[in-house]
């Protein structure tokens, strides 16, 4: 018996819960392979209550395909347009009734609600599907508020700005919200919205709300070819002269905008990202701050509130020591603070020292944020179905952080190095740090970390992640004005002269630390630091990382693509030398240096053999043995660990987050083609 015979046998004897199953499974099967079989299904599952969505798109497909369409139509006007349409009639007759009223729009002569030729269908609480009546088709998805800016709107700051045919609601928000008025920065700076069928703009009105976003009046509406007018002489035509108005200065509730440039990992290349970005005229640049640093800015919140006090902070910028005096930002709002009112203002206080931004620019500044972690430590599950769940530390700490929530707008970006040469050159950094203090303890064996990092994969319904992208740290160096142009056309900024340096606080080429090269020389794309690592712990990383070497476009050095044993495993390790010196040996180093630390770990010894250990004296007479027994203890438990993952984890498994959901690659940020001066690095 088929899927389908069952259906029809259970809806003949009205056992509606089972033929609806069937049905479902039916539908899933037939995989349009029979139009009447499609009708069927998908008008039983509507009519008895299964998932009303696999009946719409169902619909949708036999009616743009000709089948049907009669039917079809009249079942999903009944279904889902005519529910709805009083909502949509209402919203279209406010529209018209302040855009009536509006003063700079010319064009007024708005088509009767039963003419227009668009008809939308809502099919959950966020998407609508266009019906299209001239073409007699149904259109693909629509969220008129998914938080996604996918123009740059701000690519020329010369003119006032001009957006052709936007129908999204959050970027007509976001138009309206980032564009400072007139009157503010002395000249004419109103945004012009330029629709090139009026028609078509019409039907949109029964979706799209302007009532709120006409208020401050920052709208020019031009239709077809009325954009020749653009820009409009407004002293001339409405007898409005902006340049009698002063400057206004900024203040910290304008800001609505925030870039968090996401740490995927250590040694990623975030610092070179962010002096890039240091001295541009549009953005409030927060360098990299450690998120203990980050939770201390913060708690200003209750002290702010609850005393009369000056608000600083102190900073050292190129060797000087300043005070960030937030203050003034704040005082305004001391008795509605929010923690964004505290990064807002701790960003424009630094700028002050740096003259970075523009105060005269016709944009809000959005603020550039990254916070730093000393160490990324994911946590993960593997399921009999090979399907892995990740815990990133990063990410939960900073979606915790109380303002991600106060901004408005995020955009996202995500600075990746080539996976192996980020690691090695982490380990670089970690024995530096370690020959400044022998007493330094050793963290726990990094490679396991570095092996599940997989942050650059990401939840598709987390708001953070809607509007990001990955940016290779080898395509900055590369190809500077191809990827840092694209940069800039994501992140909605102009492309400015700021971007072709590097600068930290506005000195140009400042060193971020004494390891790091300076600028965009290309040394540290090419080093493989193979004095810190071996071939067999890289092999290990990119056999463990191959999903993310194709997703973006890495040439694998090491992994040669074959099958991962548990007998390869141990010759891999074995032949970490570098690994094990850099573990045990330091472990041995500590235990010699640090007395404290010393007695401390040794009890886990002496309580195994007391007899042997009776007093401090022996203690201390055996303490070479005893050091030996315990590093040998701790490297063997790190490896260990190191090859219980790679026994367990499948590396192209799939990926879910906390909530069950598929997690999916951040997409990529491809450089301009046209001004690649270096070939793509692999």
């Amino acid at each position: 018996m088929t899927k389908l015979e069952l259906a029809r046998q259970c809806a003949e004897i009205g056992d509606i819960e089972n033929s609806v199953n069937a049905y479902t499974l039916a539908l899933k099967d037939n995989e349009h392979k029979d139009s009447l079989i499609d009708f069927e299904c998908a008008m039983y599952i509507l009519q008895f209550g299964g998932d009303y969505k696999l009946s719409f798109d169902t619909f949708i497909y036999l009616y743009n395909k000709g089948f049907y369409q009669k039917e079809i139509f009249d079942v999903m006007v009944t279904a889902f347009y005519a529910p709805n349409m009083s909502q949509q009639t209402e919203q279209y007759n406010s529209n018209l009734k302040h855009l009536n009223k509006y003063q700079f729009i010319f064009k007024k002569d708005f088509i009767d609600f039963d003419d227009l030729r668009i008809k939308f269908f809502p099919y959950d609480d966020e998407y609508f599907i266009p019906f299209y009546t001239n073409e007699n088709r149904f259109g693909k998805k629509i969220n008129f508020k998914y938080e996604e800016v996918t123009h740059n709107f701000f690519n020329n700051l010369d003119k006032p700005i001009l957006a052709k045919d936007i129908y999204s609601q959050y970027e007509l928000e976001y138009l309206n919200d980032n564009v400072r008025k007139s009157e503010w920065v002395g000249r004419e700076n109103h945004i012009y919205l330029h629709y090139t069928d009026f028609s078509e703009f019409c039907s949109y009105l029964q979706v799209i709300n302007f009532n709120d976003i006409l208020k401050d009046k920052k709208f020019v509406f031009l239709f077809d070819k009325e954009i020749s007018v653009y820009p409009i002489d407004f002293k001339e035509m409405f007898n409005i002269d902006y340049s009698k108005y002063p400057l206004r200065a900024l203040n910290v509730r304008e800001v609505k905008k925030l870039i968090w440039a996401v740490q995927i990992s250590s040694s990623n290349g975030g610092d070179f990202f962010n002096e890039v970005l240091d001295s541009h005229p549009n953005i409030l640049l927060i360098h990299s701050l450690m998120d203990e640093t980050i939770k201390q800015l913060l708690d200003f919140k209750q002290r702010i509130k609850s005393q009369n006090t000056l608000l600083n902070v102190e900073e050292e910028i190129n060797n000087t020591y300043f005070y960030v005096d937030m203050t003034k930002y704040l005082k305004n709002y001391r008795n509605d603070l929010t923690e964004k009112d505290i990064l807002v203002a701790y960003a424009l206080g630094q700028s002050a020292h740096t003259g970075s931004y523009d105060r005269a620019s016709r944009i809000v500044p959005a603020v550039s944020f990254q916070p730093h972690f000393s160490s990324i430590k994911p946590e993960f599950k593997y399921d009999k179905r090979g399907t892995v769940s990740f815990s990133e530390e990063i990410e939960q700490k900073v979606f915790n952080y109380p303002f991600i929530k106060q901004f408005k707008y995020i955009k996202t970006f995500a600075p990746l190095r080539k996976i192996t040469t980020s690691h090695a050159s982490t380990i670089r950094y970690m024995k530096k740090q370690m020959l400044e203090n022998p007493k330094q303890f050793i963290p726990n064996l990094y490679l396991t970390t570095r092996i599940l990092t997989k942050n650059y994969m990401v939840s598709k319904n987390e708001r953070m992640y809607k509007d990001s992208r990955i940016i290779r740290y080898e395509d900055g160096k590369l190809n500077p004005e191809a990827t840092f142009r694209a940069l800039a056309q994501f992140l909605d900024i102009p492309y400015t002269d700021t971007m072709k340096y590097c600068s930290r606080f506005g000195k140009i080429d400042a060193e971020s630390d004494k390891t790091s090269v300076v600028g965009f020389d290309t040394r540290p794309v090419f080093r493989k630091y193979e004095d810190f690592v071996d071939p067999e712990e890289q092999y290990i990383l990119e056999y463990m990382q191959q999903p993310a070497y194709r997703q973006y476009k890495y040439d694998f050095l090491y992994y040669d693509g074959k099958e991962m044993t548990e007998e390869k495993i141990d010759y891999l390790i074995s032949k970490c030398n570098k690994h094990k010196e850099f573990y045990y040996d330091r472990m041995k180093e500590v235990l010699l240096n640090n007395e404290d630390y010393f007695e401390k770990v040794a009890h886990s010894i002496i309580e195994k053999v007391p007899e042997k250990y009776a007093d401090k004296n022996s203690l201390n007479d055996n303490k070479s043995e005893i050091i030996e027994q315990i590093a040998q203890n701790y490297y063997e438990k790190q490896i260990h660990k190191l090859k219980e993952v790679l026994m367990t984890v499948d590396p192209n498994a799939r990926v879910i987050d906390e909530n069950g959901d598929d997690k999916v690659f951040m997409k990529l940020l491809e450089p301009i083609e046209e001004l690649m001066v270096e070939p793509l690095y692999h």
